[in-house]
């Protein structure tokens, strides 16, 4: 997603693996602008600074710091993707969406 400097969303969010666009340049520059693109935001690496932040999973689940330190455990566990340990509130709203977390877990 790339927010302006009003924290508007400019162009649209796109979501996918980045490895290939990453391969494919040389420079950071490049993968400024092949990130922008991907986005169809009209904007260039040239028209100011960019600050490139990553959402990643840097914690642990609610569930599971409760089940680790209260040894609080969470109602019955079916699937995967309702597992209170496994994915934090973050993944969860994304499976709500019918998304799946971009992280290393497999669902």
């Amino acid at each position: 997603m790339i927010l302006d400097a009003n924290h508007e969303i400019v162009g649209t969010p796109w979501r996918g693996n980045l490895r290939e666009c990453i391969n494919s340049c040389s420079t950071s520059t490049e993968w400024i602008a092949a990130l922008l693109d991907l986005c169809g935001s009209g904007v260039s690496p040239e028209s100011g600074p960019v600050t490139v932040a990553i959402d990643t999973p840097l914690g642990f689940s609610d569930a599971f710091i409760q089940l680790a330190t209260r040894s609080k455990a969470a109602a019955s566990i079916e699937a995967s993707n309702t597992n209170p340990y496994l994915f934090r509130r973050t993944e969860h709203y994304l499976f709500e969406q019918g998304l799946s977390p971009l992280s290393a877990q497999t669902v």
